[in-house]
């Protein structure tokens, strides 16, 4: 099952949350985007359509271009 990650970074001194997607303990992209909303969503996606976890890098490329 995919699901929301998230965890706080610092580049030059400020703080951001940043969100990713897990894939159970197989496969994980913690830094996608500062914006949950469209990472939740993606997740979401990947679970109604039950991705394959081997095409979450692609899924995520293509979701950043």
């Amino acid at each position: 099952m995919y699901k929301l990650v998230s965890k706080r970074e610092t580049v030059e001194g400020k703080e951001y949350v940043v969100y990713g997607i897990r894939y159970n303990d197989e496969y994980c992209f913690e830094d996608i985007s500062t914006d949950e909303k469209p990472v939740k969503e993606l997740a979401d996606n990947c679970n109604k359509f039950s991705l394959d976890p081997v095409h979450l890098k692609d899924v995520i490329e293509d979701f950043l271009n």
